[in-house]
């Protein structure tokens, strides 16, 4: 959408920060600020003061962005002190995205694991799940594999005008066949330039007849070309037109302009034609293909393939058009955490022939005979060149990090442990620290362990990391850095301090920080206590005051607290996300049974059944006041004349303790009130003499009136009772009764 149509909405759109600025700072309501990666800088700046507001929630969406170099554009929206939020939310369909070592790499380029850094998980949907629920369509993959042989035939027929370039018209043939096999009618195809996707799509259109008159392509066959230059008006019309085709089957062919942030319609599969297409697009490529759309039950992922002739499989395995396997495989990775686990697996199962038949379940290969028959020689090939050991080994140092606060496995430590076939992760952290200290440890592989919390050198890691954040204290005047600090000390090297911090405060969650280290990292000021964490324990605090004052922490919605300050907590709203994560099963059993010691109402619904209760209880506490304990009989109104029926309610409560559907809480306050759960015949006798009449103390008794259950009934008059606070406490003023000459 271009900035003129936002416009034209009512949006500002602007570069300048102190634009932003006076929008935050001005005005009342609700206030959204919507930015690029590119332009967080612009947002950090109109935060720059130390009295700029700070938003409520910063959500970063394609997350996956943030988790590459701490000095890139994407990763400002982590720093606290430049994006200032209360909250962080991050959202990915790709926490993770690897890089095939056929790409010259085998390296994990993205990891959004590290909880020090991006919190724990609030919410996984797995891509299994997904599809359970119809949010997504299964995929498949087709590898499509074309001969020299049907290359030349199709060479040979002079109505068609191919180019020399073997390659290129083996992965056009290979499509087309495709399309036809699967009766797939809407493909977008990828390039890695706009010539490429240019030249391919006169190709298709040229090759296309040929094919179909063999019976081996579609009947009816377009293709159309889309560049990332292209005007808005021509790329709405072209993709206008794509939605709306009749053909038998259609290709869109692109650069790198269909992947993030464009609305396309629904295909049936997208086509990777080009070896040298980046993992993220590949990636978020995928994701088009994964799409639902109506009638639509599974998304085809096609990988177009020329075998020469006399090619052997590993020679097919490194030639160059390969390269898009490796990829398109390990983008599944990032999709597909079961697909992901499968691969790490097989490669622990040293290609065994089960774990290698799970992984390809999804994969198809198309082709002639002598094509399919070398698929099987090929796919443990592409399992042991997909997987690099290194990633196995970091796998299980990832789950140690979820399970204990870090991966510093020792000795003969094993994953999962207890396990007789386990991988064996102290010896592999012990080698990934030897590489380390001998400058043999690629840089990207040193930075997916620090996120995980790796100490290098285990004899003063501790001490170092205390070390450099007395130092930053001495700099900037706390002892609590931002996730991706990172301090230099001497030597010229970097020690990510932030994260160090954060990894400290996982362990001390967890019971695993030494309480000397404890109590050395708090004269320091270090907080050990997560940012949730302080939020929840403030919002405890205020909510034990305001139950101490009112007997509930059931506040109103606005209300804060102190009542009466300015600038007070936000108590109300605080109460009703503690209701909101109680229903959503996100609130820890110790949370929850702290508010239920505050006698918090879980369902509103259930709030007005709380405060009629309440006030049962008020009049029953009044009239234990009077009478010593709260046993009031049947008939009894408190006050009188028109009171509340107190005498009905406590025969309530008695019915309810018997059928055992009175709660602790409740059973426990009226036993303080005195309650008898059985009570005798004729318990308020002795409030005054049957057939009689007493004055004084401030009330009359006036018995019996009439019997009901043996019980005397009672009534009491000119009695006075006045509201103590705004939150309804009954006080009881007593009158001195006046009996009238007659």
């Amino acid at each position: 959408m271009s900035t003129e149509e936002l416009r034209r909405q009512g949006l500002t759109v602007t570069s300048c920060s102190t634009v932003i600025r006076d929008f935050l700072v001005s005005g009342h309501g609700k206030r959204v600020v919507y930015s690029t990666y590119q332009s967080t800088h612009l947002v950090a700046a109109a935060q720059a003061d130390d009295d700029s507001p700070h938003f409520d929630i910063a959500i970063a969406d394609e997350a996956h962005r943030t988790a590459g170099e701490s000095s890139s554009q994407f990763s400002i929206v982590l720093d606290e002190r430049r994006i200032k939020a209360r909250k962080r939310l991050f959202a990915t369909a790709t926490p993770k995205v690897f890089r095939g070592r056929k790409s010259g790499k085998g390296e994990l380029l993205f990891d959004m694991s590290n909880e020090a850094i991006y919190g724990p998980r609030f919410h996984t949907l797995s891509f299994s799940r997904a599809i359970a629920l119809g949010l997504l369509c299964d995929y498949r993959v087709v590898v499509a594999l074309t001969e020299d042989e049907e290359l030349r035939s199709i060479g040979n027929d002079e109505r068609t005008r191919v180019p020399e370039s073997h390659t290129v018209d083996a992965v056009a043939i290979s499509l087309l066949k495709a399309l036809q096999h699967f009766g797939l009618k809407k493909v977008i195809s990828f390039h890695r330039s706009l010539k490429a996707a240019s030249e391919f799509r006169n190709l298709l259109t040229s090759i296309a007849p040929t094919l179909s008159r063999e019976g081996k392509g579609p009947t009816t066959f377009r293709a159309d070309f889309l560049a990332g230059g292209t005007s808005m008006a021509r790329k709405k019309a072209v993709l206008a037109s794509f939605r709306s085709s009749d053909a038998a089957a259609h290709v869109l062919t692109n650069a790198r302009c269909l992947t993030e942030g464009v609305d396309v319609p629904a295909v049936d599969g997208v086509s990777f034609t080009d070896p040298k297409s980046s993992e993220i697009d590949i990636v978020q490529a995928i994701g088009r293909a994964l799409r639902l759309s109506p009638g639509k039950t599974v998304g085809t992922i096609m990988l177009p393939v020329f075998l020469a002739k006399g090619d052997s499989p590993h020679e097919v395995v490194e030639k160059t058009d390969f390269r898009s396997v490796w990829s398109v495989l390990n983008a599944l990775r990032a999709h597909d955490e079961d697909f992901a686990a499968k691969i790490v697996e097989a490669s622990r199962s040293a290609g065994r022939r089960q774990g290698v038949s799970d992984i390809f379940s999804k994969v198809n290969f198309l082709g002639g005979a002598n094509v399919v028959g070398i698929a099987d020689v090929l796919k443990p090939i592409v399992i042991a060149d997909m997987v690099d050991p290194w990633i196995v080994g970091l796998h299980y140092a990832t789950e140690r990090f979820k399970a204990v606060g870090d991966c510093n496995a020792q000795g003969a430590e094993v994953w999962p442990p207890g396990t007789s076939d386990g991988f064996p992760l102290g010896k592999w952290i012990r080698t990934q620290r030897h590489d380390h200290n001998r400058g043999r440890i690629n840089p990207i592989r040193k930075v997916a362990l620090e996120n995980l919390g790796i100490v290098w050198k285990v004899e003063n890691a501790m001490e170092r990391g205390i070390s450099c954040l007395a130092a930053w204290k001495e700099r900037f005047g706390d002892a609590n850095p931002p996730a991706n600090a990172v301090w230099s000390v001497d030597g010229g090297s970097d020690f990510r301090l932030g994260a160090w911090v954060s990894n400290l405060r996982v362990r001390y969650a967890k019971g695993l920080l030494p309480p000397t280290y404890v109590e050395r990292l708090r004269a320091l000021g270090v907080t050990l206590t997560s940012i949730q964490d302080e939020w929840w324990a403030a919002g405890f605090r205020a909510a034990t005051s305001w139950a101490s004052k009112y007997g509930t922490c059931n506040a109103p919605q606005s209300s804060t607290w102190p009542e009466d300050a300015t600038e007070g907590y936000p108590l109300g709203n605080w109460i009703v996300k503690q209701r909101i994560l109680h229903s959503k099963s996100l609130l820890s059993e110790s949370r929850c049974r702290q508010l239920e010691e505050l006698r918090i109402v879980w369902k509103l619904g259930q709030q007005k059944g709380e405060k009629s209760w309440n006030a049962g209880y008020e009049a029953a506490k009044l009239y234990a006041e009077v009478f010593g304990d709260c046993n009031a009989p049947q008939s009894t109104c408190w006050p009188a004349p028109d009171g509340f029926r107190l005498g009905k309610w406590i025969s309530e409560q008695r019915q309810s303790h018997r059928r055992g559907s009175l709660s602790e809480d409740r059973v426990r306050r009226l036993e303080g009130l005195g309650i008898n759960w059985s009570p005798p015949v004729g318990r308020r006798a002795a409030n005054g003499p049957q057939g009689s009449t007493s004055v004084g103390n401030g009330y009359a008794s006036i018995s019996p009136m009439s019997m009901e259950l043996g019980l005397q009934r009672t009534c009491f008059l000119d009695f006075s009772l006045t509201l103590a606070t705004k939150r309804h406490r009954m006080a009881l003023r007593r009158k001195p009764a006046v009996e009238k000459s007659k």
